[in-house]
């Protein structure tokens, strides 16, 4: 295997991490923020003095915050749905939604459970963004590039598409809205994070 070959999969599976561990964080398992904190300080270089201490409690407090911004009962303050951002009325379960779920269909998966869940909440978007990386790493290891750069081709598109349109406001709410360090500083990671993906992996007009 070649040694760029072998460099693009470590990477990927370091980017499969934090995109796994912020999947999880949205899809309700607010305990993993320590976890987020401590992987993406070591991937990413954090200026910003982010607080995750192993002496921060992770409480009621918390979850009330994480609950208040993404959840409800009530006006989510810091909405993790897509069309929330990207629509005139800030409503969900819009074509922005269908948009992303037809994305899914893309690439051939869709949402198990989407009259439930609405396909443009940002842990599912995250979920299928670990689905491209990990496709795209198998192919690698398979020796065949041409479908691993189609999978990277469908990654940069979805973000660009996506999760670029939104999410940095997203994360904007948060640190207005929020009230504790476990969203605030999780938001933090998050920017910080995208912002190395759009600098790395987001830009490029083709790929080796």
């Amino acid at each position: 295997m070649p040694n760029h070959t072998f460099d693009r999969i470590t990477d990927l599976a370091k980017r499969y991490s934090l995109y796994s561990l912020f999947k999880q964080y949205y899809q309700g398992e607010w305990e993993l923020a320590r976890k987020v904190a401590a992987t993406i300080q070591q991937y990413v270089p954090v200026n910003d003095n982010l607080s995750f201490q192993q002496d921060h409690q992770l409480d009621e407090a918390a979850l009330f915050d994480y609950n208040r911004l993404f959840v409800g009962p009530g006006k989510l303050l810091a909405s993790p749905y897509e069309s929330a951002y990207r629509n005139a009325q800030g409503l969900v379960m819009q074509e922005e939604t269908i948009a992303v779920r037809q994305f899914y269909l893309q690439a051939g998966i869709e949402v198990s459970n989407k009259n439930a869940i609405p396909d443009d909440h940002l842990g599912l978007e995250f979920e299928f963004i670990c689905y491209l990386l990990s496709r795209e790493g198998e192919r690698l290891q398979a020796d065949d590039s041409s479908t691993a750069n189609h999978y990277a081709a469908l990654y940069q598109e979805f973000c660009q598409q996506h999760i670029l349109s939104w999410v940095y406001q997203h994360c904007d709410d948060i640190l207005t809205h929020g009230r504790t360090w476990l969203c605030r500083d999780t938001a933090i990671a998050l920017v910080r994070f995208l912002q190395r993906e759009e600098a790395n992996f987001l830009s490029k007009e083709e790929f080796v």
